[in-house]
């Protein structure tokens, strides 16, 4: 499943929408096109290749599956969650992300309709072009979809740059050096904020009035999408 998603915002007041032409052509709201292959591995109960323009991750997914008595939950299922470099061994930043992505889906998975259990999700960075904590979130929502696993609603999630001359969508990995990262993720359900992460510095009014009503309006179209591989996932079957 292949998608071009373009966001038709208004340039927004304060910090300009528009600076000089990015390196791979886009406009400054625009997101890279998505692109989610399903059922890779035989042995996970879910996996996807999802791909958001040449940043690209493997997500597999096992379980609800029993668990040792010190992992299990009581009352609900235990989200672990690992996050393999393309290369080495994982590091700070990939718990980092690993943590994110956690809250992320405890925030849509019905963990409590299996307790004492545990589900497992890998993330396998295959090329990190950019936007990469988005990538490995929205990748996730696409494997827990595959599984199957039940979830109260979708998710979808996006990286902006900003800078004093700029804010952009969904950078490129050069676009991200020396500026500051926001990373956001929105519950299709509620419209709800469910992470907010932000490396660097950022106004606060800034944060609340422009990039947050930015951020909602991409993640909507990563959710138009996944929407879209489910259904044709569900044609196939």
């Amino acid at each position: 499943v292949h998608g071009d998603s373009s966001l038709a915002l208004a340039v927004m007041d304060g910090t300009s929408a528009e600076p000089a032409p990015r390196a791979d052509r886009r406009t400054a709201l625009q997101l890279r096109p998505m692109a989610c292959e399903q059922g890779l591995l035989y042995r996970a109960d879910g996996s996807i290749r999802y791909s958001q323009g040449s940043t690209a991750v493997v997500v597999s997914v096992f379980g609800p599956t029993e668990v040792s008595s010190k992992d299990e939950k009581i009352d609900e299922s235990a989200l672990k969650i690992a996050v393999l470099p393309a290369s080495g061994r994982a590091g700070a930043a990939e718990l980092e992300i690993a943590e994110a992505v956690r809250q992320c889906m405890e925030h849509i998975v019905l963990t409590h309709l299996h307790p004492r259990t545990g589900i497992s999700i890998t993330i396998q960075v295959l090329t990190d072009a950019g936007a990469l904590l988005a990538c490995a979130i929205n990748g996730t929502v696409l494997a827990l979809v595959d599984a199957g696993l039940p979830m109260g609603t979708l998710l979808g999630a996006v990286d902006i740059v900003v800078s004093s001359e700029s804010t952009i969508v969904d950078p490129l990995k050069a676009e991200e050096s020396g500026a500051t990262l926001v990373s956001l993720a929105f519950a299709e359900a509620s419209d709800d904020i469910a992470m907010l992460k932000v490396r660097g510095r950022v106004d606060p009014e800034v944060l609340l009035t422009q990039l947050v009503p930015l951020g909602r309006a991409a993640s909507r179209a990563a959710i138009a999408f996944i929407r879209l591989t489910a259904a044709k996932n569900v044609a196939r079957s």
